[in-house]
């Protein structure tokens, strides 16, 4: 039995194998390229398997790394392609605040950027500078 999944600044792996009697449970606090908890758990399982060829698990995930973050590039392209040039009707001090989901363990801060010259929004998820991405340009 497995089970992996995500939240935004978490990802966990866990599996259990009865007929071994092993357990392996993987909990990371950090948003990552790829799937790390899923690339910590894979050679841990291929370890106590025993595994005779096992895989390259450090060239999947800058394998994995390098594609997500290129696919970030892409999303930005196509995003800006779409973009249509409509003046805003609101001044961008309205849209700024922490966004709470009150079922989940989720935040999200929007806030004026004051470096620009030009002011922008942002948003940081988990309110996390690590996290910080531009809304406006």
């Amino acid at each position: 039995m497995f089970h992996g999944g995500s939240l935004a600044g978490y990802t966990t792996f866990f599996s259990i194998i009865p007929e071994l009697n092993v357990s392996i449970v993987v909990l990371i606090n950090s948003i990552a390229l790829g799937d790390p908890a899923g690339w910590i758990h894979q050679p841990a399982l291929e370890t106590i398997i025993e595994t005779k060829k096992p895989n390259d698990y450090v060239a999947l995930a800058e394998e994995a790394a390098f594609s997500h973050a290129s696919s970030i590039a892409r999303i930005l392209i196509d995003l800006q392609k779409a973009r249509k040039d409509i003046p805003l009707q609101r001044p961008l001090s309205d849209f700024t605040g922490l966004y709470r989901d009150p079922n989940q363990n989720f935040v999200a801060l929007v806030r004026q950027t004051p470096e620009t010259t030009e002011p922008q929004l942002q948003i940081l998820f988990q309110a996390r500078e690590s996290q910080a991405w531009n809304l406006t340009q």
